[in-house]
């Protein structure tokens, strides 16, 4: 055992590091520990990457915390219900964003927090319901489209050599990933069933 502070670090450090190994070399499935009967049969072929999946990825359908937020409240939702434009509408209501017209006005805060609404709820309805019917595909990907001209604004304007403010400064190495989750998510619904067949 450690007597002296140096040793204590030490051997936390030792202790951490062990455990950041061991989460690493774990199969990606088997580091989300998903419990599988609560989603649609085909859900986790729908979504066959671990991305889709995640927790923690703030770039992931359900990892940030407005994601992380609808999705528990649409598994809230009964499992054999319809989820309609009117659904949407209310559960858009719950998280105080404004109507469909009023989105493409709204500050960045205000379209990034959408963005990752309309993203969770369509991700959420192939995860529970094995589909993303039209309609709800095509908010998601209107969202998702207008989010990544508007990146691919800032990543030119990042490479020009203009002077960035210091929030644009701050969140420009985070763009080019974004960017390229973005594009993920819409792989995955461009090829989305629009009906279950089941």
């Amino acid at each position: 055992m450690p007597t002296t502070l140096e040793g204590i670090e030490a051997a936390e450090a030792a202790c951490h590091a062990a455990a950041k190994a061991r989460i690493e070399a774990m199969d990606p499935w088997a580091r989300l520990d998903i419990d599988w009967r609560a989603f649609h049969p085909d859900a986790r072929k729908l979504l066959p990457e671990p991305f889709f999946w995640s927790g923690s990825d703030d770039f992931a359908p359900h990892g940030n915390d407005e994601g992380s937020d609808v999705f528990a409240e649409m598994r809230k939702l009964p499992r054999k219900a319809a989820f309609t434009e009117n659904t949407f509408a209310s559960l858009a209501g719950r998280f105080e964003h404004a109507s469909q017209d009023e989105i493409a006005d709204a500050d960045d805060l205000g379209q990034t927090r959408y963005l990752d609404f309309v993203v969770a709820v369509a991700f959420g309805h192939i995860k529970l319901k094995g589909f993303c019917p039209p309609w709800l595909r095509d908010k998601a990907l209107a969202a998702i489209k207008r989010e990544i001209t508007t990146l691919d604004a800032l990543i030119e304007r990042d490479t020009s050599g203009a002077s960035l403010s210091t929030w644009e400064a701050a969140t420009a190495p985070h763009r080019a990933p974004k960017r390229a989750s973005l594009k993920r998510l819409v792989a995955a619904l461009e090829q989305m069933p629009r009906r279950t067949s089941t």
